[in-house]
């Protein structure tokens, strides 16, 4: 067995293997986590039954479940692991495009550059 093959193993064996941290004072159902970190995921608190079947989720359970956003599921899976470090739940507000974009950058930059001759 090479170093890669036993370090491959070792992560593999550890993925699987989440903590179920305990409710907050703030937070005490899968609702009001859901409502606290925003973005529109409250509508899937319906889904959850107990607060271990949310923190035990990974995204192929959230998407049987019924969470086909995928970043929403993304967003869900973020906060868990935030909470499991101890962080409480806040609602993160998607980013703005500075410049319009990747495509539009060289656009937007000639329009801010005439507006301040």
């Amino acid at each position: 067995m090479n170093r890669f093959t036993a370090k491959t193993t070792l992560m593999l064996l550890c993925r699987g293997i989440k903590t179920v941290p305990p409710p907050s004072a703030t937070v005490k159902d899968p609702a009001t986590f859901l409502q606290a970190i925003g973005r529109g995921v409250g509508e899937y608190s319906e889904l959850f039954e107990s607060w271990d079947q949310l923190m035990t989720a990974d995204s192929r359970a959230l998407k049987e479940l019924g969470v086909q956003n995928a970043a929403h599921r993304k967003y869900i899976l973020a906060w868990q692991e935030r909470f499991r470090q101890g962080r409480e739940p806040y609602h993160i507000k998607p980013g703005v495009k500075k410049f319009g974009g990747e495509r539009r950058r060289a656009e937007v930059l000639h329009k801010m550059r005439q507006k301040s001759k």
